[in-house]
């Protein structure tokens, strides 16, 4: 058995590449820059948007169209609820879904006093 020489770990002699670091075990060409052999860097992708961001926006823009009170008033406290996922920060997709929600909502309050008004006219 043989160690990395860029993590230590134990690897088998005929071992091309380590598991643990992922890095060529072979001997480097005298060609080759130190800077070429160094192990790979760990490549960290985070999701810059988060699911209940992505939520509030479906709802909010559903809530818009259809005209639904509840899912306006979903859309509302997601979005809210996401600004904890991102530091106390509303990303776009939460602004949208925000926006969508509020207005979705008093578009749903003012049908409802126009109907109420409506249906009080026709009964006097």
């Amino acid at each position: 058995m043989k160690f990395c020489t860029y993590c230590g770990k134990e690897i088998a002699d005929e071992a091309v590449i380590c598991l643990g670091c992922g890095c060529n075990t072979q001997k480097a060409n005298s060609f080759t820059s130190p800077r070429a052999t160094a192990p790979p860097q760990e490549i960290i992708i985070e999701d810059t948007e988060p699911q209940l961001a992505t939520w509030a926006k479906i709802c909010g823009i559903v809530s818009f169209f259809i005209g639904w009170f509840a899912l306006g008033i979903t859309a509302i406290v997601l979005a809210c609820m996401s600004k904890d996922e991102t530091n106390g920060t509303m990303c776009s997709s939460a602004k949208v879904g925000y926006v969508c929600g509020i207005v979705s909502t008093a578009l749903s309050f003012i049908l409802l006093i126009v109907f109420v008004a409506f249906i009080t006219y026709l009964s006097i």
